[in-house]
């Protein structure tokens, strides 16, 4: 924890969940896959890494008075934002649902992260009595049949509504996850909780026109 707080210092939230914390998990999540890790290793690291999402919470700043005139005017119009926040089937996905929480509720906008244990008619439901703004779904790249699974299922059910979805895969197969992604119904996909909160804030302050059909976020974080 005393190395995450060093970095927390000298950088951005976003960048130490990007830059730290979700390649661990992935790092994590890869091991166990192929038997490296035992599942009781994964998930002290998993746990350990809620608790440091926790204690990051207090480390947060206040923002600014000019700050958050600047930024956040046009979102706080429309708050209380409530997006729906969903991991597309392993426990390390719910955990980056939970730094998106984080980060969005400086904005004024809540998160609810749904349990990898929903299927998905009881989000369909969920979505159905609350009117959520948009849908988040992070993925990891084993979860990809599960995420299309998903997004048809509630593409279908709310045509209307936005799905961003966060992917942590392989960045060589990225134009074609992004096709199948789009057939299933998503409208944007990015690959960091930074592309994802700038798409969300996008969205939320200047929601375009449903008949207008919606690009897909093309940028790719490169990693070291």
């Amino acid at each position: 924890m005393t190395l995450v707080e060093e970095y927390v210092r000298a950088h951005t939230l976003e960048r130490v969940y990007d830059d730290v914390l979700i390649p661990a998990l992935l790092l994590a999540w890869q091991d166990r896959k192929q038997r490296i890790l035992l599942g009781e290793d994964e998930a002290f690291i998993l746990q350990a890494t809620q608790d440091i999402v926790a204690e990051l919470e207090a480390l947060m700043p206040e923002p600014a008075a000019g700050e958050a005139a600047n930024e956040d005017a046009a979102v706080s119009m429309r708050s209380p934002a409530w997006i729906v926040g969903c991991p597309a089937h392993h426990e390390a996905e719910q955990v980056i649902v939970q730094m998106l929480q984080q980060l969005m509720q400086p904005m004024g906008c809540r998160v609810e992260v749904i349990s990898t244990r929903s299927h998905a008619s009881d989000i369909a439901a969920r979505i159905q009595q609350e009117s959520p703004a948009l849908i988040f779904i992070a993925a990891f790249p084993g979860s990809l049949p599960q995420t299309r699974y998903l997004c048809r299922h509630l593409h279908k059910e709310f045509p209307a509504l936005h799905i961003v979805v966060g992917y942590w895969g392989d960045k060589e197969e990225f134009d074609k996850t992004l096709v199948r992604l789009r057939q299933a119904g998503v409208s944007y996909l990015t690959t960091s909780l930074l592309q994802s909160r700038s798409r969300i804030s996008a969205l939320l302050t200047d929601p375009p026109a449903l008949s207008e059909p919606q690009p897909l976020d093309r940028q790719v974080t490169q990693t070291n």
